[in-house]
């Protein structure tokens, strides 16, 4: 879907930030769960701060791109690049953010991708979409969600609640 625009993609996006949140508006019309997998060294952007090896502000970009992706249902599994595990702690920061914020996981430590690759595939195959209409509050906020099931042997993996009002 995405093949035409690449030039698009690379013109009109400046951060990972942009450039995700691009993606997950392009692909909202597709009704499906879709998964991004994204290596990476880590994300830091020049408006982010960094104090005592973590980031403490975020950054503007960051909030747009997270309800763009659930918006369009794309979950992010985001796989380390590094080698050294000695790295700061702000490098992991805001790649484990991601994940656990679109319901994807991150793979930190990797000796090899095929691990990581094989997990997400295993992640991404014999699961429910379950979908829910609200009734329309004013103003805008953000609602928790809990699912839950009878059946024990179920695992759930549901993302903690929506955005409402953008």
């Amino acid at each position: 879907m995405l093949r035409g625009n690449a030039s698009s993609l690379i013109d009109n996006t400046g951060t990972v930030y942009e450039a995700l949140e691009f993606f997950g508006d392009r692909v909202r019309g597709i009704r499906a769960r879709k998964e991004i997998v994204l290596f990476s060294l880590g994300i830091h952007e020049p408006g982010e701060e960094i104090r005592g090896g973590m980031i403490v502000t975020t950054s503007r970009y960051y909030e747009p791109m997270v309800r763009a992706l659930n918006r369009s249902d794309v979950a992010v599994y985001p796989v380390s690049l590094l080698e050294d595990p000695n790295q700061p702690p702000f490098v992991h920061q805001t790649l484990e953010r991601v994940a656990a914020d679109t319901n994807g996981q991150y793979f930190r430590f990797n000796t090899s991708f095929a691990p990581a690759l094989r997990q997400v595939d295993k992640l991404s195959t014999g699961y429910y979409l379950i979908g829910y209409y609200t009734k329309p509050k004013s103003g805008s906020g953000y609602q928790k969600v809990n699912v839950a099931v009878k059946n024990p042997e179920f695992r759930i993996r549901a993302r903690q609640g929506y955005s409402y009002g953008d």
